[in-house]
């Protein structure tokens, strides 16, 4: 989820401008004021949050190995190593909640980076957990990281979206390897993360906090034309932002305020839309059809501004289906190995563990014996009898390494 990467003009810029339009002692041309989205000055990030200073322990740490991807056994071991301490820590606080506070878009967060590095780390341990049938060290891995990936979702979308990377990294891990895990662990490992799924944050919350970003970035365009820097624009952008630059370029003077204010408006809309929707199932959401709009000449930084919203819900609408499949597979393994038969239904679970996020019903499952299936139908809504693909995201949705 891109955010936008230049220095935010101050915007005294707002007042400067103002002052210059004045022509003194002639009184014949008011002065434009422009509206003020972002006011006071920002307090700096102090990053000292436990979550925050593990992700940054684990960038200092890892060192070379921070971008690769192929590991060599010796090299694994290295990784590992090297992340332990961070991981260790992260999983001691997993359950501190980092709420949201104003902050400026484009302050450091690389620290982010640092907290999905230590999932891979428990990713891989996860797997020798339980090639060494260490189970309880497995589960308490994925559940810790689990925990702390809900933590970032009190935040906003660029938060919430590595949380939710976090826990797909662990639960990718652990997932192929459900139908070996004894029936007492498979049990706790599906109660603790269905009781996580109740203590979660609200999922419209990472939406919600979005606003003060938009706040942000409209300001930064403001200024950068009040300070005759549209080129940075470009840049900052893309070149596809081009005709949206141009179209500023030959506004009048007098109509940039509105622009502005017009602009900003509109983030209020995909904010309330997408907050509205995020709790819905997929079946009964409606389009958001901001594309009617007759006037809309700041559309192209509109998409890259305030689509990361739409990008949350979408993620978070996998992530909802893969986590519930997941609790629903241990708890029918649990139930098949300690029963000797899979679960007639899922009637014992809260309902919002049933039910498939996208369709609004129970997931579709079918049980003989021993043996079970069960599925999402995707993002089409259609039942297509758990045929998927390789990724298993289509058509049907299946959980990371489903063999059924």
């Amino acid at each position: 989820m891109k955010r936008i990467s230049r220095p935010l003009a101050h915007s005294g810029l707002i007042f400067m401008v103002a002052c210059g339009l004045m022509c003194s002692g002639c009184g014949k041309k008011e002065a434009v004021v422009y509206p003020e989205f972002v006011k006071g000055e920002i307090a700096p990030a102090t990053n000292d949050h436990p979550l925050q200073k593990a992700g940054q322990q684990a960038l200092n740490d890892v060192g070379d190995l921070r971008t690769r991807s192929n590991f060599t056994p010796t090299l694994r071991s290295r990784f590992i190593s090297r992340l332990t301490p961070s991981l260790n820590s992260l999983i001691s606080n997993a359950g501190d909640g980092i709420p949201y506070t104003p902050r400026d878009l484009y302050e450091e967060t690389e620290w982010l980076e640092g907290l999905s590095i230590i999932s891979r780390a428990a990713a891989m341990k996860i797997e020798d957990s339980i090639n060494e049938g260490s189970w309880d060290t497995a589960n308490r891995l994925v559940i810790g990281v689990t925990q702390a990936g809900y933590s970032l979702m009190e935040a906003d979308t660029l938060y919430a979206a590595t949380g939710i990377e976090m826990i797909e990294t662990v639960r990718a891990a652990y997932a192929p390897h459900l139908s070996k895990a004894p029936a007492g662990i498979l049990s706790q490992l599906a109660t603790s993360l269905t009781n996580l799924e109740r203590e979660r944050p609200q999922m419209e919350l990472p939406i919600r906090n979005e606003a003060q970003n938009f706040d942000f970035a409209v300001q930064y365009i403001q200024d950068q034309m009040i300070a005759g820097k549209l080129e940075n624009l470009e840049s900052t952008f893309f070149k596809g932002s081009r005709p949206a630059i141009d179209y500023l370029k030959n506004l009048p003077e007098e109509e940039r305020p509105s622009y502005f204010d017009r602009f900003r408006s509109e983030g209020d809309d995909w904010i309330k839309h997408y907050s509205d929707a995020v709790v819905l199932p997929r079946s009964q959401r409606t389009e958001f059809e901001f594309d009617r709009r007759a006037d809309r000449p700041w559309k192209r930084f509109a998409f890259q501004v305030y689509s990361v919203v739409e990008t949350y819900v979408a993620m978070n609408d996998r992530h909802n289906a893969r986590q519930r499949l997941f609790i629903l597979t241990a708890y029918s393994y649990a139930q098949s190995k300690a029963k000797g038969e899979a679960p007639l239904d899922f009637n014992s679970l809260p309902e919002a563990i049933r039910m498939d996020p996208y369709s609004g019903q129970e997931f579709p499952y079918r049980r003989a014996g021993k043996d079970f299936q069960i599925y999402s139908v995707g993002e089409d809504l259609r039942d297509d009898g758990g045929e998927s693909n390789q990724s298993g995201l289509e058509p049907d949705l299946m959980l990371e390494g489903a063999s059924f």
